[in-house]
């Protein structure tokens, strides 16, 4: 089985249109609008028509666990670096429902004992779509409650059709993978709490060496987060973060040892500079202990991003 490098960040979007006359009021603002882009991709803020945006995140290996849970650091002479930047959008079809989609292009960077090779190439295309059962601020007693779905296209390059020596220019699984999940938000004045939850079922795809049919196995992700704001347009928040994969198959045989999870904590920081822009920034390390991974590489992220945001009044 090949290094796993998929840094991906949630591609959540979401929906509230603007009925009323004006803008919200500023208590309601800071409730249903400060956590939109504090976080990854976001969601739409509730006047908005569409956003688009552009993330540059830098991925540095430092270590892996290994199939027993162990956790240790890349020798000295291994490097594992993974350069990843995202073109995205965001588009409101109705009050509650949104879509969006998200175009990768990966480049690698892959050392061993001195011999470096780097890639490039498009990782997997991402796209969805976000209903909002209850929008965030809409209730003071029920939080948000929004449900989502997307497809995972099989566009990067896969491990089994690398053509460089370590591997270099692998940009992603290249399967299929249908994505589902749920966010429940709670925001009080200048301070929110979210719950995301989400499940991957990737399809079953032909490899030709050997000649079997490979599925990777399912996986679940959940993650905890929250987030104050210390003056208008000016978010901090934090989160924890964790995923696990079920065992990979070959022709509905199971490989040993094959399943995976990591943990992970980060920061992020959210700057609305000006009525449509909003610059971003986050770091994420993995929780680096014997335990709280397994047979999964572990990376120190940073990521920057710029959001422009569209309404029409």
């Amino acid at each position: 089985m090949g290094k796993a490098s998929a840094i991906a960040g949630r591609g959540l979007a979401a929906a509230a249109l603007l009925t009323g006359a004006g803008l919200p009021t500023r208590v309601e603002a800071a409730a249903c609008c400060m956590s939109a882009t504090a976080l990854g991709i976001g969601r739409l803020l509730t006047w908005e028509m569409l956003a688009v945006g552009l993330r540059v995140s830098w991925a540095e290996g430092i270590g892996q666990w290994d199939t027993g849970a162990r956790f240790q650091l890349l020798d000295n002479g291994e490097r594992e670096r993974l350069l990843t930047t995202q073109l995205w959008g965001m588009l409101r079809m109705s009050r509650r429902w949104s879509a969006y989609a998200a175009i990768p292009f990966v480049t690698p960077y892959r050392a061993i004992d001195g011999d470096g090779e780097w890639g490039a190439g498009f990782g997997d295309l991402r796209g969805g779509v976000r209903w909002d059962v209850v929008e965030p601020g809409e209730s003071r007693r029920i939080p948000g409650i929004a449900l989502h779905a997307a497809v995972l296209a099989a566009t990067g390059r896969p491990t089994d059709r690398s053509r460089s020596t370590l591997g270099a220019d692998v940009t992603g699984r290249g399967v299929w993978t249908l994505v589902t999940g749920a966010t429940v938000e709670h925001s009080v004045e200048t301070w929110f709490v979210r719950l995301d939850l989400g499940a991957t079922v990737p399809l079953p795809r032909r490899l030709d060496r050997p000649a079997v049919v490979q599925r990777f196995g399912p996986g679940v992700q959940g993650a905890v987060s929250g987030g104050y704001q210390l003056r208008s347009g000016l978010v901090v928040s934090s989160y924890l973060r964790a995923t696990y994969e079920g065992r990979i198959r070959h022709d509905e045989d199971p490989l040993p040892r094959s399943s995976a999870r990591d943990t992970a904590a980060g920061l992020g920081l959210s700057w609305r500079v000006a009525d449509h822009w909003t610059v971003q920034a986050a770091v994420e390390a993995p929780l680096a202990a014997h335990g709280l991974g397994d047979n999964r590489f572990a990376y120190a992220l940073g990521t920057l991003g710029l959001r422009y945001g569209y309404w029409n009044f």
